[in-house]
């Protein structure tokens, strides 16, 4: 029999999700992308604040389970949203807990749940692991080819340059010019509503990280030069912040690929 965790944590915790891909990048920049994770791994990292009573019926369930060794049950809980939360086959991150004891006799200590993200994404999107052609099937958020997620209008970009310059300086030192063009990035901010947090998340599954390329225009109403760029994420970690009011924040680095 499988336990499940049913301890209320603190209303603002971390979720993140992370793929793991392999870049090998040739000499005028074009690049070689291997993804090596079918399933991405979710970690949960939930803060508590427990009187002793609490924190001794957490430590009872941390003693049943083992630590580490046996894996349990959990499901996050959606503040104002609609969707139905999903219920994941977690493991804890680490076998000990480090606690904090206040002047009022209240406990403060973090637990992270660690899982690897089976479920089917079949929701708004109808989107499934394992389907042959993935980028095709339907998304809420329209064109799955196209990166279309509305982000605040403070971020940074940058545009770099590959030269290449001989270590020895002499009156003949070798200089080149390894791109034909420089390549643009960017570092996205974003805040979101439960529902649309689901979309973007799911844009980032679908992508697996770094693994495939899609259409990003830099608007021209927040700084752009409205053109459309191929880029790809350049992390293969999706970090969201979730605060008690069911919002959520996250920073995104997206590359141009040639």
């Amino acid at each position: 029999m499988v336990e499940t965790f049913n301890f209320e944590s603190k209303e603002v915790y971390t979720v993140s999700i992370e793929f793991r891909t392999s870049i090998l990048t040739s000499h005028n920049g074009k690049e070689q992308r291997n993804s090596l994770a079918q399933y991405p791994t979710k970690v949960f990292a939930l803060k508590f604040a427990k009187n002793k009573a609490n924190v001794e019926a957490i430590e009872a369930f941390i003693k049943t389970i083992g630590g580490r060794h046996q894996q349990f049950n959990w499901s996050p809980k959606i503040k104002h949203s609609s969707q139905t939360p999903r219920t994941y086959l977690c493991r804890l991150a680490d076998d000990s807990i480090q606690q904090k004891i206040n002047h009022t006799g209240y406990n403060t200590f973090s637990l992270a749940f660690e899982t690897i993200d089976t479920n089917p994404y079949t929701g708004s999107s109808q989107l499934v692991w394992g389907q042959t052609n993935y980028s095709e099937g339907t998304w809420a958020g329209g064109d799955l080819s196209v990166f279309n997620q509305a982000y605040s209008f403070a971020y940074e970009t940058s545009l770099k340059h590959n030269t290449i310059i001989d270590n020895l300086i002499t009156a003949n030192r070798a200089v080149n010019k390894a791109w034909a063009n420089p390549k643009r990035t960017w570092n996205l901010e974003f805040k979101k509503n439960p529902d649309s947090k689901r979309i973007l998340e799911e844009f980032f599954l679908d992508k697996k990280g770094k693994w495939r390329a899609f259409e990003f225009e830099w608007a021209a109403n927040k700084g752009g030069d409205g053109n459309i760029y191929n880029v790809r994420f350049d992390t293969d970690k999706l970090d969201f912040i979730d605060n008690y009011l069911g919002y959520s924040s996250t920073t995104l680095p997206i590359i141009e690929v040639f």
